[in-house]
């Protein structure tokens, strides 16, 4: 858990905003609540847990490529 939130804050702290900005889902086993709403505090957008469903995953693809064109606006 700890490398992903790391790699997440080293993304976020990019000061080209095309690299800061990028969605970042995380890929988990571990859904224990707390942990979910740490990954998104940290500055995730998502998370989807394993085993992978892929409706979920394109589900959550879409909404996040909706609010990144949302915001561009």
């Amino acid at each position: 858990m700890r490398k992903k939130i790391e790699a997440t804050k080293q993304i976020r702290a990019f000061s080209d905003t095309a690299k800061s900005t990028i969605p970042i889902i995380a890929l988990t086993a571990d859904i224990e609540t707390s942990n979910l709403k740490e990954y998104i505090a940290c500055g995730m957008n998502a998370t989807c847990s394993k085993p992978l469903n892929m409706d979920d995953l394109l589900k959550t693809l879409k909404r996040l490529i909706h609010e990144k064109s949302a915001n561009a606006a």
